[in-house]
């Protein structure tokens, strides 16, 4: 065989099985009387290999030192991660070894520790109160035992009375632990549940919000241009930033609607008052419809984008349209469905409706009028 080549016979590829099979195991527990016996026969395994080689002797040093070196760092790695969850639960269970005058206190400490640990997960949490149960299931059964011996063993007095008395105290100061360990399980159990359902209820609740949110920001800039079209006043909003949109607004939060109330005004004129709402966006708890609540206020008329189901069956976009509308005084001005891809002619109908209802009932002249003394001083002149 070349010296410049680098190919595997039999023994080398059996070294390389073996090299490998033994950090697979390593890496799958994290005991250090096992973990490290099978790291360092995996390395030794992977030497053997380089040793056993008749490649070039360069390639084969370069390939032991990097396998040394990539070993050693994943080892150190791995082991300090394990180390770090068992300092976890020795910090959380180390109070078991001390003595307390009270049983009571104790307990409330390690409840505190457990319950209101952050740096643990609820597994952690779990396994250091079943290891408590088990240590106050011993106690337990070390004091009913000492109490029947006394009972049967010692003769009748004052003073086996009273041991007796303690084994009893003992007994059922365990038995009270444990039901309290037993209530702190079923807290544990409750927080994890109710995690793991609240971070399903967030990304469902985006879910939803996710086909509505270029629609109603289009409204809102669309009504702010149109607006600038028209106006020869400043238009006054209380939207952050230079120009309004629902993104920063307190519209608009985690990626998903929340009841609020922004205003953008043409100057002073109270009658061309936009109240921009997002409001009926409660929670989707276990329904499966629900509703979007959004609209555009200016005296008694408004403009509202909502949807509306094609069929029974849970939220989806495909299962659902807009509806944009607008009236006033009770009366439909304007009404259409459109899919969630062609908003943007509704939205435009149902906001040139909207700007003519101000309009028939106050009409803007091309002289400016005066800016209130008061303005609002939430409101910025955009």
């Amino acid at each position: 065989m070349s010296e410049k080549t680098f190919r595997l016979g039999t023994k080398e590829i059996a070294a390389l099985i073996a090299g490998t099979l033994l950090a697979l195991a390593a890496m799958a527990i994290s005991d250090p009387l096992v973990f490290f016996p099978c790291f360092g026969g995996s390395w030794m395994a992977f030497v053997v290999l380089c040793i056993l080689n008749k490649g070039a002797r360069l390639w084969r040093f370069v390939l032991a030192v990097i396998i040394t070196v990539f070993l050693s760092f994943v080892a150190w790695r791995a082991y300090h991660a394990a180390q770090r969850n068992d300092s976890v639960l020795r910090a959380v269970l180390r109070f078991v070894t001390t003595t307390s005058p009270s049983p009571t206190d104790e307990l409330r400490q390690f409840r505190d520790q457990i319950i209101e640990s952050s740096s643990a997960d609820s597994g952690a949490k779990l396994s250091a109160l079943h290891s408590k149960a088990s240590e106050s299931a011993k106690d337990e059964e070390a004091a009913t035992k000492r109490e029947k011996e006394i009972l049967q063993h010692e003769p009748l007095s004052l003073d086996s009375l009273e041991k007796a008395r303690q084994q009893n105290e003992k007994k059922l100061e365990a038995e009270r632990q444990q039901a309290e360990l037993a209530k702190q399980e079923q807290e544990i159990n409750r927080e994890k549940q109710q995690k793991a359902f609240q971070k399903d209820f967030a990304a469902r609740e985006q879910r939803f919000a996710a086909p509505f949110i270029p629609c109603v920001d289009y409204a809102v800039t669309a009504l702010y241009e149109m607006l600038q079209s028209i106006s020869p006043e400043p238009i006054i909003s209380d939207f952050p930033g230079s120009r309004p949109s629902i993104y920063n607004s307190v519209l608009f939060k985690d990626g998903r609607f929340i009841d609020g109330e922004h205003i953008i005004r043409v100057g002073a004129h109270k009658e061309w008052e936009f109240h921009v709402v997002t409001s009926g966006n409660s929670p989707m708890m276990g329904g499966l419809h629900k509703y979007f609540g959004f609209e555009i206020r200016a005296g008694t008329a408004s403009m509202g984008i909502g949807n509306q189901y094609r069929q029974y069956g849970n939220w989806n976009p495909a299962n659902s349209d807009l509806r944009i509308s607008c009236g006033a005084e009770g009366k439909d001005l304007y009404s259409e469905k459109c899919s969630f891809s062609e908003y943007q002619k509704p939205i435009q109908a149902a906001l040139r409706q909207l700007i003519q209802s101000c309009y028939n009932h106050c009409r803007l002249t091309r002289n400016p009028t005066p800016l209130s003394p008061t303005p609002n001083t939430g409101a910025s002149p955009h």
